[in-house]
């Protein structure tokens, strides 16, 4: 009978470790699962807007306006749920700017002149 009680204790501990691993590790699990708006759950959209804010970077060591709305910040774009998304609409959020040159004068160029150009 000794051994029997000891098999049933060893599995109620194995039991109860997995169930704290679990308890710990779901609330991570989901968060980075649950829906951010757009069809984009969290861990996609802290991935997207990383991926914008590294384009961003990019467009801002470029010299001259010409080159700022073709930029990889200013065509970039994500799709999901049917919608084509940049990086500066919701819910991505991500917004840029940069001091470029446009005829030998600075010209400050942001998301609201990727579609137009920046003069």
């Amino acid at each position: 009978m000794k051994k029997g009680q000891d098999i049933l204790i060893a599995s109620v501990a194995i039991f109860f470790i997995i169930f704290g691993i679990i308890l710990y590790v779901s609330p991570e699990l989901g968060e980075s699962l649950t829906p951010a708006g757009e069809g984009l759950t969290r861990a996609e959209l802290t991935d997207v807007q990383q991926t914008c804010l590294d384009l961003c970077k990019e467009a801002q060591n470029l010299t001259q306006s010409v080159q700022w709305e073709t930029s990889s910040y200013c065509e970039y774009t994500y799709s999901t749920d049917g919608q084509i998304l940049h990086c500066w609409e919701e819910p991505i959020s991500v917004s840029c700017q940069a001091q470029l040159l446009y005829g030998g004068y600075p010209a400050l160029c942001d998301q609201n002149k990727c579609l137009r150009g920046c003069r």
